[in-house]
Formats: C-alpha cells, sequence, structure tokens
C-alpha cells in the first residue's frame, strides 16, 4: 500500500522543484509509473477478505478496483489538461497539478481506509482540492456558483453521517472495517433509529448522486476544467456507491418501508435524466445527466442488497469511470476547436477529424451498453435483480435503458454527421496526444471483456 502512496505523496515536492520546462513531462512520467506499479493490487493472495494489510489500510477486492481506476486517472488528467494549462503562469500550471495528485492522494486513502472515521475525514478531504479546481480554473464566471452548490449540497449531506457514526461507535464500540461486520447490527425499531440508518446512507446517496439531490452534478461538471470533469465522473461519484457497499454490511436489512423512497428515485430518476439528456443543447450537460441516470441504476442495485445487485453495482461503477471520462475529453477534444459547447454548432466533425470520429463511436457504444462490454454486464446483473425483488421495476429500467440508447446515438450523430457548418472551416487536426488519452481509456474497458472476474471478485 505505500509503495504506491508514499510514490503519490512525493509527487507533490517533485512537481513543485521540477525545471519549468519538464514539469508536465515529470508529472506525467512519474504518476503513470505509479499506475502502473498499482496494478500489482490486481493479484489478491485469497478469493475474498483483506489483503496488504496494515492498522490503518488495506485492500480487498472491493476497493482494489477502484483504488486502481483512481491511479489509473492521474496521468490522464494530466495528459488532458496540457492544452488548457498552456498559456496560464508557470506556477499557476504547479498548482493544478499539486492539487490533481493531493486529490489522488485523499483517494487512495479513502478507498484502502479500514476505521469508517478514516474514510469519513478523507471523504470529506476530497472536497477541497475538487473546489478549488472547479472554482479557480472552471471557465464561465458561473463557476462560483457550480462551486458553492458543489460544497453545500456535500455538506449538508455529510454532517449526519458523522453524528451517524458516532452512534455506531457507541453502540458496537468499534469502526473498524475487520470487526464491525461481526457485531449485532442495530434493530430499526424507533422512529430515531430509522433516522440514523437514513443518515448512514444520505451522504452518500448525495455524492453519487441519487435523482432529487442531484442539482450539484450538472453544474459542476459543466463548468469545472477537464480535470474536474474526468475525476468527478471517473472516481468522486464512485465515492458514494463504495461508501453505501461498506455501510450496507452493517445495516440492517431493508425494511420495505425505508428502502422504497430511494428505490423509487433511484429507478424514476434513470428516465427522467434520460428524458432531459434527449433534450439537451449543451455537451457536458448531456454526458452529466448521463451519470446521474447511471448512477441511479448502480444505487438500485447496491440498495436490494444481494450480490448480484452489489456485483453488478461494482462492475458498472468501474465501466462507467471509463466510459464517461473518455466522453468529457472527447468533449473538451471539440471545445478546445470551437470554443462552444452548445452541439448544434459543432455538428459534422466526422468531416475534418475522421479519427476522432472512431473514438467518439467507440465511447458513444460503451455508454449505451454495448455488449459484450462491462457495462452491459454490470446492468444486466442490476435489471436482474431488480426483476427479482419487484417484477414491475422492469418497466422502468427497460425503459431507461431504450432511452440510454436514443440519447447516447443522439450525441454521436448530432456531433460527428450531418452538414459541417461554415465557421468550422480551420480547425487544428487532432493531435497523438488526444489519441493516447482515449486509448488509454478505452483499452482497459476492452481489455475488461477478457477478464470479468477482476471486477466481481467481491461478493457478500
Amino acid at each position: 500500500m505505500l509503495k504506491i502512496l508514499i510514490p503519490t505523496i512525493m509527487l507533490i515536492p517533485a512537481t513543485w522543484l521540477a525545471p519549468n520546462k519538464k514539469v508536465w513531462m515529470l508529472a506525467l512520467t512519474h504518476s503513470l509509473t505509479i499506475a502502473l506499479f498499482s496494478l500489482q493490487w490486481v493479484k489478491w493472495p485469497s478469493e475474498t477478505g483483506w489483503s496488504t494489510l496494515n492498522p490503518f489500510m488495506a485492500t480487498d477486492p472491493l476497493s482494489t478496483p477502484l483504488l486502481i481506476l483512481s491511479c489509473w486517472l492521474l496521468p490522464l488528467m494530466i495528459l488532458a489538461s496540457q492544452n488548457h494549462m498552456s498559456s496560464e503562469p508557470i506556477n499557476r500550471q504547479r498548482t493544478y497539478i499539486i492539487l490533481l495528485i493531493t486529490l489522488q492522494a485523499f483517494l487512495i486513502l479513502a478507498f484502502s481506509a479500514t476505521e469508517l472515521i478514516m474514510f469519513y475525514v478523507m471523504f470529506e478531504a476530497t472536497l477541497i482540492p475538487t473546489l478549488l479546481i472547479i472554482t479557480r480554473w472552471g471557465n464561465q464566471t458561473e463557476r462560483l456558483n457550480a462551486g458553492t452548490y458543489f460544497l453545500f449540497y456535500t455538506l449538508a449531506g455529510s454532517l449526519p453521517l458523522l453524528v451517524a457514526l458516532l452512534l455506531l461507535q457507541n453502540n458496537a464500540g468499534t469502526l473498524s472495517l475487520l470487526t464491525i461486520q461481526f457485531t449485532n447490527p442495530m434493530d430499526l425499531i424507533s422512529y430515531g433509529d430509522k433516522l440514523w440508518w437514513v443518515s448512514c446512507l444520505l451522504a452518500f446517496l448525495v455524492k453519487m448522486p441519487l435523482y432529487g439531490v442531484h442539482l450539484w452534478l450538472p453544474k459542476a461538471h459543466v463548468e469545472a476544467p477537464i480535470a474536474g470533469s474526468m475525476v468527478l465522473a471517473a472516481v468522486l461519484l464512485k465515492l458514494g456507491g463504495y461508501g453505501m457497499m461498506r455501510l450496507m454490511n452493517i445495516l440492517e436489512p431493508l425494511t420495505k418501508d425505508l428502502s422504497y423512497p430511494f428505490m423509487m428515485l433511484a429507478l424514476w430518476g434513470i428516465i427522467m435524466t434520460g428524458s432531459i439528456c434527449l433534450r439537451q443543447t449543451d455537451l457536458k450537460s448531456l454526458i452529466a445527466y448521463s451519470s446521474v441516470s447511471h448512477m441511479g441504476l448502480v444505487a438500485a442495485g447496491i440498495l436490494i442488497q444481494t450480490p448480484w445487485g452489489f456485483t453488478g453495482a461494482l462492475v458498472l461503477m468501474i465501466a462507467h469511470g471509463l466510459t464517461s471520462s473518455a466522453l468529457f475529453c472527447l468533449a473538451n477534444t471539440n471545445y478546445e476547436r470551437t470554443h462552444s459547447r452548445t452541439m448544434i454548432l459543432a455538428r459534422g466533425l466526422q468531416m475534418i477529424l475522421p479519427l476522432m470520429t472512431t473514438w467518439w463511436f467507440i465511447a458513444s457504444l460503451a455508454n449505451l451498453a454495448l455488449p459484450p462490454l462491462p457495462n452491459l454486464m454490470g446492468e444486466l446483473m442490476i435489471i436482474t435483480s431488480t426483476f427479482n425483488w419487484s417484477p414491475w421495476t422492469i418497466i422502468l429500467t427497460g425503459f431507461g435503458t431504450l432511452i440510454t440508447a436514443g440519447y447516447s446515438l443522439y450525441l454521436f450523430l448530432t456531433t460527428q454527421r450531418g452538414p459541417l457548418t461554415n465557421h468550422l472551416i480551420q480547425l487544428e487536426p487532432s493531435h497523438s496526444r488526444e489519441h493516447l488519452i482515449m486509448t488509454l481509456h478505452l483499452i482497459p474497458l476492452l481489455l475488461l471483456i477478457l477478464k470479468p472476474e477482476l471486477l466481481w471478485g467481491w461478493i457478500l
């Protein structure tokens, strides 16, 4: 564990002391080395259970894929941000890279924490670098408004969780994930107990986000710079799902009156946010709302508390992390050339950038869960487990899948096909840097088809 964490922390002084011309190259090489070293976590000594243990940090088959995704994303964020940051003074460029590195260190500590209070502290700490990235390096003046939404939604959800964890410590005598699963769960008898149950999950449902508490996400995504959008879509939303999975082991199995409102919001959110996507004019906003739709499916899979639901949720979280991050990178390449996120102003780009259209095509197909991609594996497992819980859910999930296919094709056809607009005659060609980013996003997604047990090794 420390073999990854210490080099990540040491990358901060290395970036600050590097010569001006070599800052980006050094940060990229160093972070890519860390990402490659993190792949050794895949080799588990046992089928389930914890490994690489020390008193505060450990990995198991649930946290390992998310840890590797966090490490894999840092070099991609650095690659994607180079053009966006090139006009900034060098010290601001260094600060930007250091914020990204700090965010990765917090994420590693959050995903590998064995104490729930340590997980809570790191869960909250990721808020600070993300907020600075959005409010300082966002594109429009709306970024301050987006940062305020992001901050207050997250804090309002997280404070009840702190109280709930302190109550749990008082009741169970421990907050260690290694031992707390063997204690007796609290009986959900009184209204206070039920309120405690809700406050345990509210912070994670806001972070995912569940439909109804999702308004901060499109604002934050649209206003964030490219690295902010990537890390939000790929990793920070997954913190919510990961926290829910960890706490579901401890909580009393769901009673119907507690689970119904959240299940209905999650499933209804799939249809509502999908319908919003169909009428979007803003490219980044469409991809952000599609994230809410996919995370609604993940929330439904976790709330059912069956092995299939949990496994499907984990598979879909990893697949969605790679896919939506790739889509945000593609949206950024369009934005850097056309200086507009309005889809109707940047259509017909297949005529000028045919190879970039190939990446758009693969990423759009991954977003609509084309077989045999991991996106489909995750969605099928969740839809099957929800159908087993209540056959009526097949109407909502089936309709949601159709809408997802609709807006994914709409996204592809609007940006790539059709006549070229008159003002898009002189565009710079696509760079090898951009093709490398897309390759590093989509190759892991395609390779997971061959060995899906890397993702679904963890079952209750």
